[in-house]
């Protein structure tokens, strides 16, 4: 897991916060008014959005970088490319498997409440 956070940079401590509050919102606040899923699935567009930003700030950075290389160094601006992507991407991934775990924790809850409800 560090070495995913070490390969995001910065982007991945919104992710992980927004991850965070939304389990915690979504066992609290959730869970209190009955509707865990639709707490889960707000959360999840926060925590997906979170991504999508610390991803679009890396291949910016990795775009900055490549305009200041010299043109004898051009060749190997690909190279700086794909591993630009693979760090900014890395964004995606956190940001996918914190709005599964939020989902998922949602889902649990909603699906309890119901047969709760129906076994009443």
């Amino acid at each position: 897991m560090m070495t995913l956070i070490e390969q995001a940079g910065w982007g991945a401590y919104p992710t992980l916060i927004f991850t965070a509050i939304g389990l915690v919102v979504v066992l609290t606040a959730g869970r209190k008014s009955g509707r865990p899923g639709s707490f889960a699935a707000a959360w999840t567009a926060v925590i997906l959005a979170s991504g999508a930003m610390g991803f679009g700030s890396g291949t910016i950075s990795v775009d900055k970088f490549i305009e200041k290389l010299p043109p004898e160094k051009a060749a190997s601006a690909a190279t700086f490319v794909a591993v630009g992507i693979h760090e900014s991407a890395t964004n995606f991934l956190l940001a996918g498997m914190g709005g599964l775990l939020v989902m998922a924790v949602g889902g649990v809850l909603a699906l309890a409440a119901t047969r709760k409800s129906s076994a009443a």
